[in-house]
């Protein structure tokens, strides 16, 4: 007597809860029990769909982390330009300390500028990971 056991687990994504299944199938079918069937095209709309709303939930994440860089990129551009005057006020340093104090800002000038780079870089890095993403597994 053959014997086929098999058993899936069960997902609930709006709750988080799991949940096992098994169960078993033998050459002889009891009366009670029917065979389950799934043809090819089933599963493909299956797959098609989770793979469609993977998708979507995918771009609305990078949409949203491209606009959480795009948001931090005009803050830095605003305290760059903050800076920038703050700078040009003490062009003329004629003491130590407004040496020491133009210096503390073209240090933190610089630090401003490498952060604003870097922030263009990934926001640019998850644009191009989108539209990949776009170009291999387009909507239906």
């Amino acid at each position: 007597m053959q014997q086929l056991v098999w058993s899936f687990k069960v997902v609930d994504m709006s709750s988080g809860t799991r949940s096992v299944r098994s169960g078993s199938a033998s050459s002889k079918l009891e009366e009670s029990q029917e065979p389950i069937t799934t043809t090819a095209d089933e599963i493909e709309s299956i797959v098609r769909k989770a793979v469609s709303t993977a998708i979507i939930e995918l771009k609305e994440l990078f949409n949203n982390k491209i606009q959480e860089l795009s948001e931090q990129v005009t803050t830095a551009e605003a305290q760059i330009i903050t800076m920038e005057s703050h700078l040009s006020e003490l062009s003329d340093p004629t003491g130590t300390a407004q040496l020491q104090v133009t210096d503390a800002l073209l240090m933190e000038l610089q630090a401003m500028r490498t952060e604003t780079h870097e922030s263009l870089r990934l926001s640019n890095d998850n644009e191009q990971y989108s539209r990949l993403n776009a170009l291999l597994w387009p909507e239906a």
